[in-house]
């Protein structure tokens, strides 16, 4: 991600790359895995990072907190998905699938 320049894009185009790539990079693995909560908390702090153009130099000044992000968006958030949340739902829907059609494996 540090090659995509997020000092160049503005606020809004962050945000859009984020929810449409970075997001959904992990979901291919997350169908099949469960992974662990602590690379989860590591994949949403390089999507903070990104997304409000901290860089190598540390923490800024922020003015929306990481909370609304993870709000939906009916809620006034950004309507980020928690990568535990996203992961568990995944793991559900597979372990619906075994149970529902045990034969198709």
């Amino acid at each position: 991600m540090a090659s995509w320049k997020a000092k160049y894009l503005a606020f809004v185009r962050r945000i859009t790359l984020a929810q449409s790539v970075i997001q959904v990079i992990h979901a291919y693995t997350m169908q099949s895995i469960t992974i662990p909560n602590t690379t989860c908390d590591e994949l949403e702090k390089v999507q903070s990072k990104f997304i409000r153009n901290d860089g190598e130099a540390g923490k800024g000044w922020h003015t929306i907190s990481w909370k609304v992000f993870g709000k939906s968006k009916k809620d006034s958030g950004m309507g980020f998905k928690k990568l535990h949340s996203f992961n568990k739902a995944f793991m559900m829907k597979l372990a619906w699938e075994i149970i529902d059609k045990p034969n198709d494996l």
